[in-house]
């Protein structure tokens, strides 16, 4: 800031993968991934395994169908702790979500095969060997991410008053690509 008064600096999450295992030298991913394995937060496929979108990744459900821990599903826990990473590093202007999408239907059935309700621990019945059709994916998807968002949006407003007049913001790659 001393160089460039005028620079925005976002710290860049993905609100839906975890890399696995996750560095051992930050705390704040291994909270986050020891929270979605302690609840089973994970997004599963149709055959009961751990979704995954990008090599080295698991992907924790964000829809409605998500365990819940004693800090809530996955959206309401991961809202609270963006809060709280945000609110620890006074430098940063926001988050900037990666893959936020307003739809995921375009991976399903290539890299994933999600059956958004088959949970073990949250609906033990659920896994019933059918992936999500891709407009009911897209419902679940775009609904989860917009109320993640919009919690996010809450708590950082909430924030601002301590904030030196520097808004938060919330960036977000909602480009609809398929990775190359």
């Amino acid at each position: 800031r001393n160089l460039n008064p005028g620079i925005k600096l976002f710290l860049y999450v993905c609100p839906y993968c975890m890399a696995v295992p996750p560095a051992t030298n930050d705390p704040w991913r291994r909270a986050n991934f020891d929270y979605a394995q302690a609840h089973d937060m994970w997004w599963r496929n149709a055959d009961g395994s751990v979704a995954s979108d990008w090599p080295g990744t698991q992907m924790v459900n964000v829809t409605d169908h998500c365990a819940t821990g004693p800090l809530g599903p996955w959206r309401d826990y991961f809202s609270l702790q963006l809060e709280t990473l945000v609110n620890g590093r006074r430098t940063a202007d926001g988050v900037f979500l990666d893959n936020f999408w307003k739809r995921i239907s375009w991976e399903q059935g290539a890299a994933i095969r999600v059956d958004s309700d088959c949970s073990p621990s949250a609906n033990p019945a659920g896994c019933n060997g059918h992936m999500d059709s891709p407009a009911d994916l897209d419902a679940e998807w775009n609904h989860a991410l917009t109320m993640f968002a919009s919690d996010v949006r809450r708590r950082f407003d909430r924030a601002q008053s301590s904030r030196d007049n520097r808004p938060l913001a919330l960036g977000q790659l909602g480009a609809e690509r398929r990775r190359q």
